[in-house]
């Protein structure tokens, strides 16, 4: 016999809940594995950015130096400006000067200028630098060097205007002992060229930004203009103290990536990157926010991915409880049918027996009455003899006594008959075969009869 079916749904529940569990285990550890993949690309990204624009300004500046090498390995030149200083002519002067003008133009310089050992303009092109107070004191240090000398980038203490120069001797190589004849200047404005290169944010997120940079006594000096704060370059400083901002890392601590807060104050991811052959250090940030924006979409595709997967396993789930449920109501239904065939067959038994037990009973009872009829028939032979009999002595001479004793055996002999006539009632009775007959009969008579068997 089978048991009802019980709904306990909390095994399902618990064994979803542990899948959610699991599911937004495996969500949040993919999350954050895929979060630290973007965030490391992003950091490789910058670094190779970083490593690109330093490399771009390293070739700038080789261009710049090889310019000049050009003209100190020119013998002619030396021995042109030689001639022309000897015996000064205007032929002679026009010619260096077109040369001089026509290096200028083909390479975008601001000025290209000849200098005699003192410092005093001999040829110019393009705007005088020679008054710059950083060429000047670099001229004596030129004269004590066989390679060029570059001049840091700087602002022009009579223009104001940004100046990067590269200073070399011309020697005249005629003379056994070659001699310093002049100096030569080759005065590049960064603005034109080597900033906007540094500062295009091309492959950058939208808040990505670059920054020129050296150490300057115990500040950081931002060598070009910041995005934030305009018309700042070669002016805006940062002390070293501020630990918490990545170019104060990086000057401390070299070139690398790093993570911190900038001059706005905002969480910011950079790398930097060493100018070979300067003090320059090129670093490249974007906001924090900016590269978690990318992360957020993804932890938005990850939520939305493990609300499914929880929505999938419920539903799974559910099914599996209503095929449980269904399985629980067939085994039930089968149970129930079993129950009612075995009850069926209970009953059809119960009935059996107790037809058998009415055959027996109807034939006790007709045994029964047919027992009473012939005892009844057996005792009210001799009774009727008695009867009889005494009915004869009575007629006879008998003694008063007598009388008396013989009318006691009639009336005993009478309610003998009388009690085998209702034995034989009962049996009618049950036989449903016994009619009642209205009659009349004196009460007074009854209680003496009653009266007289006592």
């Amino acid at each position: 016999m089978g048991a009802e079916p019980v709904n306990h749904p909390w095994r399902l529940i618990a064994i979803f809940f542990l899948l959610a569990m699991i599911i937004v285990a495996i969500g949040g550890g993919a999350f954050h594995v895929f979060a630290d993949l973007m965030r490391q690309r992003q950091m490789k990204q910058l670094m190779a950015i970083a490593e690109l624009r330093s490399q771009q300004v390293e070739n700038w500046l080789r261009e710049r130096r090889n310019d000049i090498q050009t003209y100190t390995a020119d013998t002619a030149l030396g021995a042109s400006l030689m001639d022309w200083r000897s015996h000064p002519d205007r032929h002679g002067e026009e010619v260096l000067q077109t040369r001089l003008e026509a290096t200028r133009l083909a390479h975008g310089y601001a000025a290209l200028e000849v200098l005699d050992l003192n410092g005093h303009p001999l040829l110019s092109a393009g705007a005088t630098c020679a008054k710059d107070r950083a060429i000047e004191s670099a001229i004596a240090q030129t004269l004590t060097t066989a390679h060029p000398l570059l001049v840091d980038l700087h602002r022009d203490n009579v223009t104001g205007a940004i100046h990067l120069a590269y200073l070399a001797i011309i020697r005249d190589e005629r003379l056994a002992q070659p001699a310093p004849v002049a100096v030569i200047v080759l005065c590049s404005d960064p603005e034109r060229h080597l900033f906007p290169m540094i500062l295009s944010r091309d492959g950058l997120l939208p808040t990505g930004d670059l920054a020129l940079m050296r150490r300057e006594g115990d500040d950081v000096l931002f060598l070009t203009d910041l995005r934030y704060r305009p018309d700042t370059a070669l002016q805006a400083r940062m002390s070293l103290k501020q630990k918490a901002h990545p170019a104060v890392q990086a000057i401390l601590s070299g070139p690398g990536i790093y993570e911190g807060v900038d001059y706005r104050g905002v969480a910011v991811l950079a790398a930097t990157s060493q100018v070979t052959g300067t003090a320059w250090l090129l670093g490249v940030k974007v906001d924090r926010s900016d590269i978690f924006s990318e992360i957020s979409w993804l932890a938005i595709i990850s939520a939305i991915g493990a609300l499914f997967a929880i929505l999938a396993s419920g539903g799974l789930i559910l099914m599996a409880w209503r095929q449980q449920r269904l399985g629980e109501l067939e085994r039930y239904q089968e149970a129930l049918e079993q129950r009612v065939v075995e009850r069926t067959e209970q009953i059809r038994m119960l009935n059996g027996e107790l037809e058998r037990r009415a055959r027996e009973a109807e034939t006790a009872n007709r045994a029964k009455s047919a027992f009473l009829a012939n005892m009844s028939h057996e005792i009210r032979t001799p009774l009727n003899a008695i009867l009889g009999l005494t009915h004869l002595l009575q007629r006879e001479q008998v003694l008063p006594a007598q009388v008396e004793r013989l009318n006691k055996i009639v009336t005993s002999a009478c309610h003998l008959l009388a009690i085998l006539n209702d034995i034989l009632d009962f049996s009618k009775i049950e036989a449903d075969k016994l009619e009642l007959e209205p009659t009349d009969f004196h009460l007074a008579t009854v209680l003496n009869h009653v009266r007289s068997l006592i």
